[in-house]
């Protein structure tokens, strides 16, 4: 479903689609190579928090960045301002 959200709604092309899914590749392997050390240095449940701080800055939408959308009647790529507070 990311495939097609990264394709269909935000008119990505397949280029960009394959980068982002091979960072987040390299990004897993990384994590998996770091957690045993990380856990033995600082304990499983702190290197949890920690991980989950450091990745939420990722999930999260700054104000007054735009979207770029498509219309499911055409493929005109659309850009919409998102504001919040």
């Amino acid at each position: 479903m990311l495939i097609v959200l990264l394709a269909r709604t935000l008119c990505l092309p397949a280029g960009v689609i394959g980068l982002l899914m091979a960072a987040g590749a390299a990004g897993g392997l990384l994590g998996a190579f770091a957690a045993r050390p990380l856990a033995r240095l600082v304990g499983e449940g702190p290197v949890t928090w920690i991980s989950l701080a450091a990745a939420s800055p990722c999930w999260s939408q700054p104000s007054g960045r735009a979207w770029r959308s498509c219309g499911s009647s055409s493929r005109r790529c659309v850009t919409v301002r998102v504001s919040g507070g």
